[in-house]
């Protein structure tokens, strides 16, 4: 009974013929060989100037001896065209596109080719003789538009078997390359973003130094004196201004830091920096230079460790008030040149140094951006340095800058 339901069973007569030409005949591809020309295609070892999708398209074509085809991929439910290779497409793909072309009534993957294909929306591009979908982790990715073969020819299961095979196989290398440029897009947005958040911090301080100059200026006008430090502020945050769009423009592009490392005279730049800041400030500012340490120089971007002494200047004036002092040492040890900021405010807690001083993005300013402290130490570091704090409630805060000196 169970031989004659089988005989008598249309679909049952296929299966059992299709069981026994998958076991019991020749298979007319060479396997191993068919791999090996498809690792070798994908790898580019042939031409490794060709795109992956390109590369793609020729992998499923060759099995087929197909001259010509067309990769798509699916963006947003919809098929978009990333490749072809000596094929034109005569006809767009229909927005109608549905995945489920692509599935038999199991939901295995299949070609589209002969009356499948005509029963398809992909029948309007006539230059399609076959269509192959790209499944990868259970869905369908892509698909390929492969014109006619160089001779006549006519797909079989074993064709459709292996193309599927090869088709899964492009799917992953496609999805991987896909994952990969996603990353890679994914960091350059957020080494933007980190970049964008320390100029912003940058902008900030130097809204801050024209506020105390905006602050001063009715009583000091008329000072001659004021005049000259208010001309040479605003020259100066305009410099720094230009300087900060720069950075972000070669960011954009893909460059790295805008500036590039010199040897700098630490003793005139500390200088400087305390002349630009004590002049707009009621507290005491003052500055020690051990006598071993007056001629050292450091080989750093002269900007970021200009910004990084002022960020550090900036908040020791601060937290010590307008009746605080603030002081600002230079020394040698060994080979590194020690730049301490001292001043005699609230100090800090071991946890609050520990936990959140050096974290990003947090800020106990209502106004600020808690990058400030992380910035100079990552400058720090990336010149061979660090910085380090020596802090206790009650006892002021040491900021300690220490960078690799010129011998």
């Amino acid at each position: 009974m169970l031989l004659l339901f089988l005989l008598s069973s249309g679909s049952a007569r296929a299966k059992i013929k299709l069981f026994v030409a998958r076991n019991f005949y020749a298979r007319k591809y060479d396997y191993a060989h068919e791999w090996r020309r498809l690792m070798g295609t994908l790898s580019g070892e042939n031409d490794p100037t060709s795109p992956l999708e390109s590369r793609i398209i020729r992998a499923c074509a060759e099995i087929l001896e197909i001259p010509g085809g067309a990769l798509w991929v699916i963006e947003y439910d919809r098929p978009r065209l990333q490749a072809t290779w000596n094929y034109k497409s005569r006809h767009a793909i229909s927005d109608a596109y549905d995945p489920s072309h692509f599935l038999d009534e199991d939901g295995a993957p299949l070609c589209l080719y002969g009356s499948r294909l005509k029963a398809s929306p992909f029948a309007r591009d006539d230059g399609a003789w076959v269509v192959v979908p790209l499944p990868h982790n259970q869905s369908i990715i892509g698909f390929l538009t492969l014109s006619k073969p160089r001779t006549k020819n006519r797909i079989d299961w074993e064709d459709e078997e292996l193309v599927l095979l090869v088709a899964r196989q492009c799917a992953s290398f496609l999805a991987e390359a896909k994952a990969v440029a996603s990353l890679e897009q994914t960091r350059q947005f957020a080494r933007f973003n980190r970049q964008y958040a320390f100029v912003a911090h940058d902008i900030k301080n130097i809204i801050s130094q024209l506020s105390v100059m905006l602050k001063n200026f009715d009583r000091h006008a008329n000072n001659p004196e004021f005049q000259r430090d208010m001309h040479e502020t605003i020259a100066n945050s305009v410099g720094r201004l230009q300087k900060l769009i720069l950075r972000l423009s070669q960011l954009e592009e893909g460059g790295g830091s805008a500036e590039e490392p010199e040897n700098i005279a630490v003793h005139g730049l500390l200088r400087e920096t305390v002349a630009q800041y004590g002049k707009n400030h009621p507290a005491t500012l003052c500055i020690h230079v051990s006598p071993r340490a007056e001629d050292i120089q450091v080989r750093v971007p002269k900007e970021r460790f200009s910004a990084s002494i002022g960020h550090l200047l900036s908040n020791a004036l601060e937290a010590s008030g307008e009746a605080g002092n603030v002081t600002l040492s230079l020394d040698l040890v060994g080979p590194n040149a020690i730049i301490d900021i001292s001043d005699d405010g609230p100090g800090m807690t071991l946890d609050f140094i520990r936990d959140k001083l050096f974290a990003p993005f947090q800020s106990t300013k209502t106004s600020g951006f808690g990058v400030g402290a992380f910035q100079c130490r990552e400058f720090a570091r990336e010149q061979g340095g660090d910085l380090e704090v020596v802090s206790s409630p009650g006892s002021g805060t040491t900021m300690r800058l220490v960078l690799p000196a010129l011998s």
